[in-house]
């Protein structure tokens, strides 16, 4: 004879499951982002840096490159 109660424990254990594998790659979809973010930050430092030092960095060209008025 078929139980339906277990049929019940079944779908309830499927989606937590699903539920807890979502939250992990959540989790790490949103450190690899923010990893992302950082290093993409860091290389703008450096890149302003650089051309501060080699200066050719001055007010018109932040301006110019942002799209606003030169």
């Amino acid at each position: 004879m078929f139980q339906i109660g277990s049929v019940y424990y079944g779908w309830a254990f499927l989606a937590l499951c699903g539920g807890g594998s979502y939250y992990f790659a959540k989790r790490s979809v949103l450190a690899d982002r923010n990893e992302r973010t950082q290093m993409e930050n860091e290389r703008r430092r450096r890149h302003a840096r650089m051309m501060e030092e080699a200066g050719t960095y001055s007010t018109s060209t932040r301006l110019s490159t942002m799209g606003g008025q030169g």
